[in-house]
């Protein structure tokens, strides 16, 4: 029998964990506290799904939006970057 093996840091897999529909803004204040926190020494993943695929894959559980404008793909990347600017400039983060 092999033994099982930690994945190195940057291997783990954490999809949008609660789901978004248990999220409310009741929560962003402690969020926003979390965030203000000293940044951790523990490294840092982060996926970002752009839901623009040519074909849905078999095994994607991902929101896909396929045949959009171009328009709509250039305002959805333009908004993650705004986004992400924004908290990167968290101390957690």
């Amino acid at each position: 029998m092999t033994a099982l093996v930690e994945p190195i840091a940057g291997n783990y897999f954490v999809a949008a964990y609660p789901p978004f529909s248990f999220w409310n803004s009741d929560q962003l204040p402690a969020l926003n506290q979390i965030l203000r926190r000293p940044a951790s020494r523990a490294p840092l993943g982060l996926y970002v799904h752009v839901p623009f695929c040519q074909k849905k894959c078999d095994y994607c559980y991902y929101l896909s939006l396929i045949g959009q404008p171009a328009s709509v793909v250039g305002r959805y990347l333009d908004n993650v970057v705004k986004e992400l600017s924004i908290y990167s400039r968290q101390p957690a983060i």
